[in-house]
């Protein structure tokens, strides 16, 4: 029972860190365009 929620727990923390990685991934990208637009109008 104990190695269930164990396993549970564990993969709540991947899901949770490919969450993470993903939106600052997608916030880099944006931000990323923006400088790349802000480089542009110069």
């Amino acid at each position: 029972m104990s190695q269930g929620v164990g396993s549970l727990t564990t993969f709540i923390c991947t899901v949770e860190r490919c969450r993470v990685i993903f939106h600052s991934f997608r916030t880099g990208k944006r931000l990323a365009i923006s400088l790349t637009a802000l480089l542009g109008t110069i």
